[in-house]
């Protein structure tokens, strides 16, 4: 009897190993965040000093119809915008990220994660303005800036906060879009990653796909793509860098990284990798994804590459890109997925039963 209840014991487990299922990545639900809610003359669920000035603004809207266009009553003045606080997990990693323009360059401007305690006490900013620009800073041209950040031990609540200097009416700044995504989970077993705006088939403007940071020029494209309407044409120029955002993984486990592209020559190089980030989103590895081709570059004419690649020790997180694209060369990208290939849960579970069919069989013959 003993041997049965050992068995069903077992298989108990490996079948509730093998349910245990993933939500999505939770979008935190900040509030009016796409700027479209306006009270007399104010923007709902956000704060501001007396003497700084906004306006809903219909251009440059990427989330709706409007963004909010904002400037200081002087260039020599920083001032500060505030978004209302939402709940955050202490310890939590979130991928902050927003849209702004700006005409010019002028004093410093940034956007950030401000977090709060329980009872609304401010903690700590953390600056979400490090990538998808030039410089970690809000810098001249239209664009998306990003940053993965960390919920400090600490934290309750966290808000968007906009800084901005050297911005009067003549400098004025425009943005939208503010969204904040944490708690992304891991993928189940044999389970393709939600890796965003894979197709490239959502755009903000001919130049920017959502959920992607592109050079300037980079475009929109419906001559050449895998499927839907649309690919990411990448022009000549040296070792820019593409990556879609980064989604979370396990160390140790193997991946597919595949993705779709075509070349409009067969010489010049450009390559693509599979970047793996710790959890404090440092790079601890680049792997090059080979595909089909004996040098790893992205050959000339049209065809999928795909590689399989183990996750290094400490990864947390992973990131597609496209590197070098040389001089005179022209590159369309489309379709990128990345795919955790750990043997899915119902092999785990008939490798489980025969385990315990052979301590039966032991248990017998003793």
């Amino acid at each position: 009897m003993s041997t049965y209840k050992t068995l069903l014991t077992v298989v108990a487990v490996i079948g509730l190993a093998a349910s245990v299922s993933v939500g999505a990545v939770q979008n935190i639900a900040l509030p009016n965040a796409s700027v479209e809610n306006w009270t007399s003359g104010n923007c709902d669920n956000w704060s501001k000093v007396a003497d700084m000035t906004w306006v809903y603004d219909t251009n440059y809207a990427q989330d709706g119809s409007y963004s909010m266009k904002v400037y200081n009553s002087s260039i020599h003045h920083t001032r500060d915008l505030y978004q209302d606080s939402v709940p955050v997990t202490a310890g939590a990693l979130y991928d902050g990220k927003f849209y702004a323009r700006v005409a010019i360059n002028s004093g410093h401007s940034y956007g950030y994660i401000r977090w709060y305690d329980s009872s609304d006490a401010y903690i700590s900013d953390s600056n979400i303005t490090t990538k998808g620009g030039s410089y970690p800073e809000i810098s001249a041209g239209a664009r998306y800036y990003y940053e993965s950040v960390r919920a400090p031990v600490n934290a309750a609540k966290a808000g968007f906060h906009l800084r901005i200097s050297g911005r009067d009416s003549a400098r004025a700044m425009n943005i939208d879009d503010i969204t904040m995504n944490g708690g992304a989970p891991v993928t189940a077993l044999n389970e393709a990653i939600e890796t965003r705006n894979a197709g490239l088939e959502v755009w903000n403007s001919t130049t920017s796909p959502k959920d992607w940071s592109v050079a300037s020029g980079e475009q929109h494209t419906g001559s050449y793509k895998s499927s839907g309407a649309s690919s990411l044409q990448i022009n000549s120029g040296a070792a820019y860098q593409y990556y879609s955002y980064g989604e979370q993984i396990v160390a140790g486990d193997e991946y597919e990284a595949k993705f779709w592209a075509r070349k409009s020559a067969t010489g010049g190089h450009a390559i693509a990798n599979l970047r793996w980030y710790d959890e404090d989103c440092e790079v601890i590895s680049t792997h090059r994804i080979l595909g089909n081709t004996d040098n790893g570059d992205i050959w000339g004419g049209t065809r999928w590459y795909d590689e399989t690649l183990t996750a290094p020790t400490g990864a947390t997180r992973a990131r597609f890109s496209i590197e070098g694209v040389e001089s005179n060369l022209t590159v369309w990208v489309d379709d990128v997925t990345l795919t955790h290939l750990t043997p899915e849960p119902a092999t785990m579970v008939l490798l489980g039963l025969g385990g315990v069919g052979l301590l039966i069989r032991r248990r017998r013959r003793a």
